[in-house]
């Protein structure tokens, strides 16, 4: 029943808009793309269980619904990618293909979890 007593058949529970653009806008204070002296390992340590609790908490019943959470994040480490590597500046397909290869080279022996693969696309789509 919602507050008008108006009575529901089904209900679908799954992280708020209030609490997806709270998410976005967290990750964007972060500035991820200026931290160039960092490594992967390090943002990892320092993200990671931020983004894992996330996952856990509001992705318990639809993950799919922190898509645009993932989105961002990836923007975000794209941007440290083309920062830190200037053979990659201006080229954010190519800065996208490589981080790819990283997240998954290094998903099997290190601690970055979960979220770091949340670079598949599973529609085919690119990023942009």
């Amino acid at each position: 029943m919602d507050k008008y007593d108006r009575v529901y058949v089904n209900f679908s529970p799954a992280v708020s808009r209030d609490a997806l653009k709270a998410m976005r806008q967290t990750i964007r204070g972060w500035r991820v793309q200026l931290k160039n002296d960092k490594s992967l390992a390090d943002l990892s340590a320092m993200l990671g269980p931020i983004l894992r609790g996330w996952q856990q908490y509001y992705g318990h019943f639809h993950g799919s619904a922190l898509k645009s959470v993932w989105r961002r994040v990836n923007r975000s480490l794209i941007g440290w990618l083309m920062r830190k590597h200037k053979k990659l500046a201006g080229h954010k397909t190519r800065a996208a293909e490589t981080l790819k290869g990283w997240l998954r080279a290094s998903h099997s022996r290190s601690s970055i979890g979960r979220w770091a693969i949340c670079l598949r696309m599973d529609d085919g789509s690119r990023m942009s």
